[in-house]
Parts: structure tokens; C-alpha cells; sequence
């Protein structure tokens, strides 16, 4: 995704020395060069900020107007790289820099704050923008802890003739955590009744023509989603990127590991195992045949999102009403790290952003006929080879596409292997001392909410990250789906945690991080059963690694890396059971995995056929079909 966040003060990352300057756009392309690329300032782009060497290899763009044929704006057959990002650029959706939001008004809005009183008796500052003209209005709503709310989406559209309201998510007298702008509340309140009493406030008001959408990306979407549990029947649709309606659920808590994205070795404070989510709670209660539920839903996400995950399973839920897009591409919640290998350009679920049913529902744009529920998903591949198989888009109704559960046994000679071992007793230990983590290897990389698939290599001389790997394929292998590993485990202390991480390592040696789980090991038992380690006794862990779409092309190896810390990613759990206020309590664990014939640690991986799945032919599927044009 190129839609992400916006730093709005120079920062440094702890342990990077790297600043993060005013107004930078916090994701591939700054926001200026997206005001330039659409005449909102007038200057030219900066190619290099729009990062044309992705396409220095011609064969990429080959790849590019296979599936985008419409890139050939001249219908020569042939475009330059320049071309290219020119081409994705404009289709990117417009959003403006964060504080200096009334400067990018389109001229003849009119801009007022009104208090809209809520279910609870709060009384929440509602800003209300409306075009030039009479009206009625169709209506866009966002919501937000910022200055004028969550409008970094509104200006492109209040010019479209959308009326554009933006809710604070507390009372102005609450305090933030981080800042007026941006941030969380230090009292949160609940974003589905909250949202759901703004719909209601909205539809009365007589600027509003009854069509009603909400939108937001990243917290703006955690803002908005919720409501979906109360199927407000006011709303028209919802619009949002890299979010879910479960941040708990899915973000700030993995396997019962909190999210911790920073890390300062020399102020690390306390630590708490905190309240794990609740065991099969649904992000979003799915919609079922009986439900009248007319609400558009369309999100756009990434494989390498820190809501991946729940993207899916709101998509899930909501696929029964025949009315949900997702489009998952191969992004992040932020920049790549860079230097790394990085999936092809074309491969940001943004470049489908004019296709899919979005606010032109709101204006009969769109023949509501032409709608399905429909996921696109980007096939990654080796990120090197235009030539390899993957890195195209695919698309499909359902989820997850038919595929061959397929154990890989991780063995004591650190291979991976299908055959289940018949050796009873053979272990791999290693010392784990909180105090020494494991840093996660862009911890140097500006945005750490981000991840991606960076090299995994320079943890290779570390004696706590142990490693498994296949020999090199003789042919590709296809993995599309939800993945789980297995691991059988003991310790010497009372809880602790485990990491496994999916790698997919080059003929070169490149070790590219491609999936990855944490688990605590108190929760073995079930995330509603903790329960402490007894030294002696070995324990199943199954470990859930997300969902991706990947081909390891043939040559490469399958790789798998088990550890017990990733500081910058997760918690640094101190092997104690309860509560710390220092890390001087923090205890060194001996931690072994169990490889043998009784306990046959394993990583299941949902291997696909090569070459099945429908590819993506604008020729053949139309997302949504346009009654009259609509750029973005």
C-alpha cells in the first residue's frame, strides 16, 4: 500500500539515528509527489522519488502491461519506465500533508465544527465540509484523533462534489498519548456505537442525500470498521485501507505476544503478558443467508500488512452479502526497507484503486448489478526474475484456493523435510537471555509498523535463531494459504516465547522473510487456559503464520527460523511469569525444540498446484462496471 501514515514531527527511531522529516509521506511516494502528479502544485515529479528503478529491468514492465494493458496510454505496445510510475502515480489515491488541512480546501467549500452528542451523553467535534452548490449531498465520513479529523482523503473528493465529514474519536478535553495530531486517546471509547450515531446524525441533516459511505486507512479504518457488527442501515458503504475491524485481535496481539514496533536497549521499561484474545472470537460476525445487508465493503491490504490477516477474515465475513471486494497486494504499512528485494511495482493493491467499487457507489457511478464479492491477490515470486512464475495478480470468490496441506518436519541435522523422523530423543536448544534479544534486522529502517521482506542473514551468527532449510527445488513450489507450524517444546523456566519464521532463500544466499508467528508458551493449552512450563515436560505449540501467496522458484530453498525474540516487532518476553518493573528480573532460558519421531516439530504449508487459480484478465473480469467515468 502507497495510502499509509504521515509523520508530522522529525523523530528519531530508537537505535537508528535515522530522522523522519515534516510532511513525508509515509509510504513509497511522498504526498507532495502525489500534489505534483495531479496538479495540485505545480511542479514535476521527481522520478527517483517515485522509485523508477523498480522498473530498471524492461522485462518488468513487460510484466506490468500484461495485466495492465492500459498502461500504453499511446497504444504503441511499448512504455518507459518513466511511463509506468507516471501511469500508477495518478491512479494512486490524492491525499494531502496532514496539518495544513484547510490550505488544501478546493475553493467554494463552506467548513464548519459541530458537537454531535453520542449514546453515552459525549459530545464529539464533528467538522462538516460541503462543496460549492445547493445540494443535497452525497456523503463521506472519517474519523480520527486529528486536527480536522481523518481528511487526508476528503480534498480529491470534495472537488468531485462529495460533502465530507471528519469526527474526532474523543471529547476535546482528553488527553493523547502521543500529541494532538495523531496518537491514541488515554480513555478509548467505542468506535461502533460512536460511529454509529454519527451515520444517524448525518442522514438527518439536510445537506445529505441519503447516500452515506465511510472511509479511513489504518487507525481511520480501525475507527470506522467496528460498526459493521450493528449493520447500520443508513450506510451505503464502507471504503478502507490496511485495517480491520480487530486490531486487538489481529495487531497489538499475536499467538498472546503484544506488538511492541520500537526499541531503545537503554530505556526499555517494564513488561506485562497483558490479556490474550478471546479463542475463536471472529473479527467481524460473519453475515449470514437470511441477513437483508446491502452495505458495499472494499479494503485494500497487503501480504506483508500488520493487518493482513484480519483483512481476510472481514472479507470472509462479509462475502456472503455479494457486495465485498478485497484487493491484497504485496505491501506493507509503510515503506519497504531499503535496501531489499521488493516485489514489482505493479504488485500495490492502490494500482486497482479506480476499478474498484468505492464513493462513485454513492453517485450511480457504478451499476450496483455489476458488483460480487471478489478477492484480487498479487501471487508473489522471486523478486529478481520477470521471467519466474508468480508475481501476477489473481483473482477468485472464495478463500483459500483448493491446496495440499504438506508437512515439512524440521530435523536435528537443521533440514526440512517431508518425511516424518523415525530417530526418537533428537533435540536443538539454545540459551535465550532477554537481556540480549534478537533485534529485528531493519530495526535501522525508519518505519518500523512496517515490514517487508528484508534479508534475514545477519542474524546467522547468532547461537538463539535456529535454522532449517530444504535443499534447493528442483521445480517450483506454490504455497496459497493460511499457515501453522507445530512446534514441540521445553524450557527451564515458567513461560517464555517461541518465533518461527517463513524465509524464502535465493540461489545467492539472500534469506528474504516471507511469513511469520509468535506464541507464548503459557497459552499451550489454549489462549483461555494459561498455564505455567514445568521444566522436563515437553509442550505443543501451534503457531499461526498468517496467510500469503508465494512462489519459491526452482532453485531456491524453503527456509524456517525458530527463535524467542524479535525486539522492534514484538515484546521481549523476561521468562518470568508474572509482571516485571525492570529488566534486571528478566532470567536466561534454556529453550529446545523436540525433532524426533514422538515429538516431530513441522511447518504446514498449504502447497497449491503451479499454475492453478484464475489470473487477473481485465479483458475478462470486470470489478465493477462504470456508468460514466471516474479516474479514482
Amino acid at each position: 500500500m502507497r495510502l499509509l501514515l504521515t509523520c508530522l514531527a522529525a523523530v528519531y527511531l530508537a537505535g537508528s539515528g535515522a530522522p523522519v522529516f515534516a510532511g513525508e509521506y509515509y509510504g513509497f511516494w511522498h504526498r507532495d509527489q502525489l500534489l505534483k502528479i495531479n496538479g495540485w502544485i505545480d511542479e514535476d515529479v521527481d522520478l527517483d522519488l517515485l522509485y523508477i528503478d523498480l522498473y530498471e529491468d524492461p522485462r518488468w514492465i513487460d510484466r506490468l502491461l500484461e495485466q495492465f494493458p492500459e498502461a500504453d496510454t499511446e497504444g504503441t505496445g511499448r512504455i518507459t519506465a518513466e511511463q509506468a510510475v507516471r501511469w500508477h502515480a495518478k491512479r494512486v489515491p490524492l491525499i494531502t500533508p496532514g496539518p495544513d488541512l484547510l490550505k488544501w480546501l478546493p475553493e467554494g467549500v463552506s467548513h464548519w465544527m459541530e458537537l454531535v452528542t453520542k449514546e453515552d451523553g459525549a459530545e464529539l467535534g464533528t467538522q462538516v465540509y460541503l462543496p460549492p452548490g445547493e445540494g443535497p449531498f452525497p456523503v463521506l465520513v472519517g474519523r480520527g484523533i486529528r486536527k480536522g479529523g481523518q481528511m487526508d482523503l476528503a480534498h480529491w473528493y470534495l472537488a468531485k462534489g462529495f460533502a465530507v465529514v471528519s469526527q474526532d474519536l474523543v471529547p476535546a478535553g482528553d488527553a493523547l498519548e502521543r500529541g494532538d495530531h495523531g496518537g491514541r486517546a488515554q480513555r478509548r471509547r467505542d468506535p461502533t456505537s460512536d460511529t454509529y450515531t454519527l451515520i444517524e446524525w448525518v442522514s438527518r441533516q439536510a445537506w445529505c442525500d441519503g447516500a452515506i459511505a465511510l472511509f479511513g486507512y489504518s487507525a481511520g479504518g480501525m475507527a470506522t470498521l467496528p460498526v459493521l457488527e450493528r449493520r447500520p442501515p443508513k450506510l451505503t458503504a464502507i471504503v478502507t485501507h490496511i485495517a480491520s475491524t480487530d486490531p486487538l485481535g489481529v495487531f497489538r496481539s499475536r499467538g498472546g505476544v503484544a506488538t511492541r514496533r520500537s526499541y531503545d536497549p537503554q530505556n526499555r521499561g517494564g513488561w506485562d503478558p497483558g490479556t490474550p484474545p478471546l479463542p475463536d472470537r471472529p473479527t467481524l460476525t460473519p453475515v449470514t443467508a437470511d441477513e437483508a445487508v446491502g452495505i458495499y465493503k472494499t479494503d485494500m491490504a497487503g501480504w506483508y500488512d500488520i493487518f493482513q490477516q484480519g483483512s481476510i477474515d472481514d472479507w470472509l465475513a462479509w462475502r456472503e452479502t455479494g457486495r465485498a471486494v478485497l484487493v491484497m497486494g504485496a505491501g506493507s504499512h509503510g515503506p519497504w526497507p531499503r535496501p531489499s528485494r521488493v516485489p514489482p511495482d505493479y504488485s500495490d493493491s492502490d494500482i486497482f484503486w479506480p476499478d474498484v467499487p468505492q464513493f462513485n457507489l454513492l453517485t450511480g457511478g457504478i451499476d450496483p448489478d455489476s458488483v460480487s464479492s471478489v478477492m484480487l491477490y498479487f501471487k508473489m515470486g522471486d523478486f529478481t526474475d520477470p521471467e519466474a512464475p508468480g508475481n501476477q495478480w489473481m483473482i477468485t470468490d472464495s478463500w483459500p484456493p483448493p491446496s495440499q496441506e504438506t508437512s515439512f518436519y524440521l530435523t536435528a541435522d537443521g533440514g526440512l523435510d517431508r518425511s516424518k523422523p523415525s530417530t526418537a530423543g533428537l533435540t536443538r536448544s539454545y540459551d535465550y537471555d532477554p537481556n540480549d534479544p534478537v533485534v529485528r534486522v531493519d530495526i535501522g529502517w525508519r518505519g518500523q509498523i512496517a515490514d517487508g521482506p528484508v534479508d534475514q542473514r545477519p542474524l546467522r551468527s547468532r547461537d538463539d535463531v535456529i535454522y532449517f532449510t530444504t535443499e534447493s527445488l528442483a521445480e517450483a513450489l506454490e504455497v496459497t494459504g493460511r499457515m501453522t507450524a507445530e512446534l514441540f517444546i521445553s524450557s527451564d523456566v515458567p513461560d517464555t516465547t517461541f518465533i518461527v519464521k517463513l524465509l524464502d532463500i535465493y540461489p545467492d544466499g539472500y534469506e528474504a522473510l516471507i511469513a511469520w508467528g509468535p506464541m507464548m508458551a503459557r497459552y499451550h493449552r489454549g489462549f483461555d487456559q494459561p498455564e505455567k512450563l514445568e521444566e522436563g515436560q515437553v509442550y505443543r505449540l501451534e503457531i499461526d503464520l498468517w496467510s500469503t501467496s508465494m512462489v519459491f522458484n526452482a532453485g531456491h530453498r524453503i527456509g524456517i527460523a525458530v527463535t524467542s525474540s524479535e525486539a522492534g516487532r514484538f515484546a521481549v518476553h523476561p521468562n518470568t511469569w508474572d509482571p516485571i518493573e525492570s529488566y534486571d528480573e528478566a532470567v536466561v532460558a534454556r529453550n529446545t525444540l523436540h525433532l524426533c519421531s514422538d515429538h516431530p516439530s513441522r511447518i504446514l504449508l498449504p502447497v497449491t498446484e503451479l499454475g492453478a487459480g484464475t489470473v487477473y484478465d481485465p479483458a475478462r473480469h470486470t470489478i465493477a462496471r462504470k456508468t460514466h467515468p471516474w479516474d479514482k
